[in-house]
């Protein structure tokens, strides 16, 4: 055992050395352009499917082999619930669209040097817009979206990996983006001795003509930092190998898929009515000028007559039409509808119910009931929690590409230049005008109030100045001059002169 574990041990440190070996060959002039995870290798096309042969042994099978830390055909498992139950599909989408759909601002870090602090912001910013703007060379969409929507995913299967792509101009090191890595090359399977044993690792299996096959694979943390963005986010709470939302649906989804399958059976059976077929059935006699069946001596059917009615039988429909022998009698078997849902069917929407509230906390957020408007409100309010949570999971991955940015970039931004915040705009709509009052009262009490404080809690963004010119900004209305109307003359019935209509109010100088 000592010697299968030292050769285990050897090979690692073997792969590990391709790996940085392959790092290192990259040309100095672009040290970080070239791609040394993606793309996947060929054998990442070879994916498991369980389809109809998804059986509990099976499942439980694929569990024990997550365990102990191989998660391809988990991922594939993962992914094929995901193709199968449209209701999953559409609930993780809500999670993954809804990040999507949120506005992302960017802050100066707390520290010293606010100027670089504030130079910092102005490039992550405009770099952010370059990410939110460019699209892929294909036409997909741009590679934001993209990326917030895979790190939201990645609590269904609990991690993700994407590689980030470099390029260089005007003398700096800018990310492009960052592609992510198929999730079932990840692995956290290692040597018992290993003194990592929950470290990452990137694992092609056998054949894959990569540095990363073998029995391993290669610890994450050994390749460069800055070509790595690992999302391992908190969803359960368990071991590494069982986090994710996927560990809590996966028996679910077998239970659902056998039910749709006997509904789909039963679908069957009421529309094609199922058949009894009887042969040697008694032959026919003749009976005056008619033909009376099955009440005649008995007969033996002959083999063709069987063959004839066995394809009947197994080619029945609702429009049957067959020529059989005397000798044999097809029966229809009477099957009711129950009166009642099929109790499979309602096996699967109790399971749609559990997965709704595994994605978002509450029963169907996208199946609205009449007359249920409070309800629905409330489950709203709930699904927030999850909103808000999601976005502060992307919002600290953006953190950490524009942190590779600022720190690959020493030339501009110096070592003690605060790394920028990033914030997803959650809250709710505000009453603008109220706190416009607020603050010009805090002003009024003698209060400091920060002026990036103000634009932020006001929901407006700070005038940019671009080349030495400032941004056109909206020029304070200027209040209209008042003119005081002239008094009514009091009415008098004695005076009717005097006491006539108003004359006309003097029109001011805007009028």
């Amino acid at each position: 055992m000592a010697l299968i574990n030292d050769i285990r041990q050897r090979a690692l440190a073997s792969i590990t050395e391709l790996a940085r070996r392959a790092y290192e060959l990259i040309p100095s002039a672009s040290p970080r352009a070239t791609k040394v995870i993606a793309p996947d290798p060929w054998t990442g096309r070879d994916a498991t499917m369980f389809g109809a042969s998804l059986t509990p042994a099976l499942l439980t099978a694929t569990i024990l082999e997550r365990n102990a830390g191989f998660l391809a055909r988990w991922t594939d498992l993962c992914d094929e619930m995901r193709e199968k139950d449209p209701h999953l599909q559409s609930q993780l989408a809500i999670r993954e669209e809804s990040v999507v759909e949120t506005e992302f601002e960017i802050l100066p870090g707390a520290g010293t040097n606010q100027r670089a602090a504030m130079r910092a912001v102005d490039a992550s910013r405009a770099l952010y817009e370059y990410w939110r703007r460019r699209t892929g060379p294909t036409g997909e969409s741009s590679p934001l979206d993209k990326w917030l929507a895979e790190w939201t995913g990645a609590k269904f299967y609990g991690r993700s990996l994407h590689e980030v792509v470099w390029t260089k101009a005007d003398g700096e090191l800018v990310p492009l983006g960052a592609e992510i890595v198929d999730t079932r090359r990840l692995s956290y399977a290692c040597d018992r001795n290993d003194p990592r044993p929950w470290a990452l690792r990137l694992h092609d299996e056998w054949g894959a003509d990569s540095v990363y096959e073998g029995l391993y694979g290669v610890p994450i943390e050994d390749l460069p930092p800055e070509k790595v963005l690992v999302c391992v986010p908190r969803v359960r709470g368990a071991q590494r190998t069982r986090e994710g939302m996927a560990s809590t649906l996966v028996w679910y989804l077998l239970f659902k898929v056998w039910s749709i399958r006997d509904v789909m059976a039963l679908a069957e059976m009421i529309g094609r009515p199922p058949m009894v077929g009887y042969y040697a059935a008694g032959g026919a006699r003749a009976d005056g000028t008619a033909r009376t069946k099955f009440n005649g001596e008995a007969a033996i059917a002959s083999n063709e007559d069987i063959a004839a009615l066995r394809k009947a039988v197994n080619a029945v429909s609702g429009s049957l039409r067959a020529v059989l022998a005397d000798t044999t009698e097809l029966k229809p078997i009477d099957v009711k509808h129950p009166a009642s849902e099929p109790m499979q069917l309602a096996i699967a929407k109790l399971v749609d119910s559990y997965t709704s509230k595994v994605v978002h906390g509450v029963a169907n957020l996208s199946d609205l009931q009449p007359g249920a408007r409070a309800a629905v409100e409330a489950q709203e309010r709930t699904t927030h929690t999850f909103w808000r949570s999601d976005v502060r999971n992307s919002a600290r991955m953006i953190e950490r590409m524009i942190a590779l940015y600022i720190r690959s970039n020493p030339q501009r931004f110096k070592e003690d230049c605060p790394l920028p915040i990033v914030q997803g705009k959650t809250d709710g709509a505000r009453d603008v005008e109220s706190l416009a009052r607020g603050l010009i009262s805090a002003q009024d009490a003698g209060l400091e109030v920060p002026r990036a404080w103000a634009y932020r809690t006001l929901g407006i963004p700070e005038p940019v100045t671009v080349r030495g010119t400032k941004e056109p900004v909206l020029e304070r209305a200027k209040p209209e001059p008042v003119t005081p109307s002239k008094p009514a003359a009091a009415e008098s019935e004695d005076d009717p002169v005097d006491g006539g209509d108003d004359p006309p109010p003097t029109p001011s100088e805007n009028e």
